[in-house]
């Protein structure tokens, strides 16, 4: 068997738990609440108020005393509803194990008679039911139809109890036997046994006694018995409760931790895809003279290039061969011009793939760095590290996506920046892209920049809903990225006219590229940032 490991809830500590509630017998309920769909708590008062936890979750199945007062959350279930109903003022007759079954039966008896919750503590197929005399299910935490299980639980079916197999209690058991036969052990008890923390006669002297020596150890949990390093406590229900508080806490924050760590490696990889991007661009422009010159040679030697070659074959101005590719759809001429354009495009981005390419590096570090933290880190931490997300917009869903498509925005050329603040910059390069990009892409709520009275890109500042969230030196870095791609990329103060989507038309069989706005403001740009 392997080394201890954290212990659970099992038929052993339902025994111990259920003898500590042995003070309920005799007292009257006085309040029942659902701290969660799937737990009950009651406030039961004998001789002093207790509090009585019994939870169906997944992870946390469990009954025990609490000295925790607990709350409703949410609207009262119909089991809760019934249950109050029905258990108002009731006396708590008995609270009883079967045999070393994972089953408590607790027995009340009312003003509208006799009445008993059975609860199944049997990790996820756990429940609590609420049976009446004639043993017909009244209501339970969760209903469960015949499509799920053999053993249907519904209002109206008789209670039947799962079926475990017929067993000896392992009280009877002997040194040498396969203690998985017998009613009693689990995975956790086996460890225990395993390990010699505990004997076998040791438990079953616990058992048949009652003789409980509750422990508890801050990495193995709470158990009726000694364990490894455990330090002895007075009450096993007590310290359960706040081992689970602790445990509560401790998965809430590991939950917490994921989550974010999620957010912020979302963030990271779209960082690192525009990161790849970019350098593809300022490759690009590294060799935009060599493309410059390429078409040169193509024109100078297009006499000699034959008409629907695919391939032309050239001399370098140093006197060296160079085969060129070429499209044979186009002339020499043409595949020239193809050229150029490549090489101009390819400076005029140099300088806005630099900045971008820098930003991506600092934020994609700053965002390493953050994924450092999340580890270990406790609730002040992953505070400080959320407000840092916050304010450099990491968490926001247009910052973090990484894009699915292979080609992004059904192939149309738009590109993609990141503003200073996090929110998602987008722009077309040619009319059709603009068209594309104003009519298809962007939401009524998002920001649309033109530069007034010139042919410009246009450019979409993403918004998720939330225009007045956008601070307004990233709509000016939007309108700079406007102005870069206009006509008046050389002029000085530069006039750009923002206003939301759903104030964009595009007029019926107008030009591509052309659309009429209204309700504008406008942003002037002087010397436009590069």
């Amino acid at each position: 068997m392997p080394p201890v490991k954290r212990l659970g809830f099992d038929a052993i500590c339902l025994a111990a738990a259920v003898s500590e509630a042995q003070v309920l017998v005799g007292g009257r309920i006085q309040k029942a609440v659902q701290p969660t769909p799937l737990s009950l708590w009651l406030e039961i008062y004998a001789q002093q108020e207790y509090g009585l936890l019994i939870s169906a979750e997944p992870e946390g199945a469990r009954l025990h005393l609490t000295a925790r007062r607990h709350r409703q959350t949410g609207e009262p279930t119909e089991a809760l509803t019934l249950i109050r109903r029905r258990i108002r003022d009731a006396k708590v007759v008995f609270v009883r194990q079967r045999g070393l079954d994972r089953i408590v039966d607790i027995g009340l008896a009312g003003p509208d008679g006799e009445v008993q919750l059975v609860a199944e503590i049997m990790g996820r197929h756990s429940n609590l039911v609420v049976v009446d005399s004639r043993r017909r299910v009244m209501e339970a935490l969760k209903r469960i139809g015949l499509a799920k299980s053999r053993r249907p639980i519904l209002p109206g079916n008789v209670y039947f109890p799962p079926p475990f197999p017929r067993r000896k209690s392992i009280v009877r058991a002997e040194e040498g036997d396969d203690l998985s036969q017998f009613d009693g052990w689990s995975p956790s008890l086996q460890s225990l046994l395993d390990e010699g923390v505990l004997t076998l006669a040791e438990v079953q002297e616990a058992i048949a006694e009652n003789a409980w020596r509750p422990h508890t150890s801050r990495e193995f949990g709470v158990y009726p018995l000694p364990i490894p390093g455990g330090a002895p406590v007075a009450s096993f229900s007590e310290e359960t409760d706040i081992w689970r508080l602790r445990m509560e806490s401790e998965d809430r924050r590991m939950a917490r931790r994921r989550q974010l760590a999620a957010q912020l490696t979302r963030a990271l990889k779209a960082r690192q895809k525009a990161m790849g991007q970019l350098e593809q661009a300022l490759t690009a422009a590294d060799k935009a003279a060599e493309t410059q010159r390429h078409g040169e040679l193509l024109l100078a030697y297009q006499g000699s290039i034959a008409e629907g070659a695919r391939e032309a074959t050239v001399w370098d101005y140093d006197g060296s061969e160079l085969r060129l590719k070429l499209d044979p759809e186009k002339t020499a001429v043409e595949n020239a011009e193809a050229l150029f354009r490549k090489a101009r495009r390819a400076k005029n981005g140099a300088d806005e793939a630099q900045s971008q390419h820098a930003r991506m590096v600092e934020e994609a570090a700053a965002l390493e760095a953050a994924l450092d933290r999340i580890e270990g880190a406790d609730d002040r931490a992953l505070d400080e590290i959320e407000a840092e997300a916050d304010r450099r917009r990491w968490l926001r869903e247009a910052a973090a996506a990484v894009e699915k498509e292979d080609r992004p925005f059904q192939g149309h050329p738009i590109r993609t920046l990141l503003s200073p603040g996090g929110f998602k910059v987008l722009y077309g390069t040619n009319a059709t892209s603009n068209d594309y990009l104003t009519t298809k892409v962007a939401r009524p709520t998002d920001w649309w920049l033109h530069v007034r009275g010139q042919t410009s890109a246009h450019v979409v500042v993403q918004t998720q809903n939330q225009p007045l969230k956008v601070p307004y030196p990233d709509l000016v870095f939007a309108a700079e990225v406007a102005v870069r791609h206009s006509v008046a990329k050389h002029s000085a103060y530069v006039p750009v006219d923002y206003t939301l989507k759903k104030h964009v038309r595009k007029p019926r069989k107008s030009a591509p590229g052309f659309a009429s706005y209204e309700q504008e403001k406008t942003i002037f740009i002087d010397k436009p940032a590069v």
